[in-house]
């Protein structure tokens, strides 16, 4: 028997254009699913960087992590969490 080996996948590492964390918000939105929803929110945060989302929302890094883990996820507020943290305008000054 044939064992493949597989890798994590990073989607944060593939969200490198000005085009493409509003792209990746705008389907993970259309889905519907909460708690892939609250993964996107928490990829596009570490692509930008948690000490740079931290500090435009004035919360702490850790309190990001745990508001963006799967399970801590904001319950129904995602998208204006992704507005107060200005995931998708924080894309342009980059």
């Amino acid at each position: 028997m044939t064992v493949t080996k597989t890798i994590p996948l990073n989607t944060e590492d593939h969200l490198e254009t000005l085009e493409d964390i509003p792209a990746y918000l705008q389907a993970v939105f259309e889905d519907g699913n909460p708690g892939l929803t609250s993964h996107a929110l928490g990829a596009v945060a570490r692509s930008k960087g948690m000490t740079e989302i931290a500090h435009r929302t004035g919360l702490g890094r850790q309190s990001l992590y745990k508001v963006l883990s799967p399970e801590g996820g904001p319950d129904g507020c995602d998208v204006n969490f992704a507005a107060r943290c200005d995931l998708v305008g924080s894309a342009s000054s980059s």
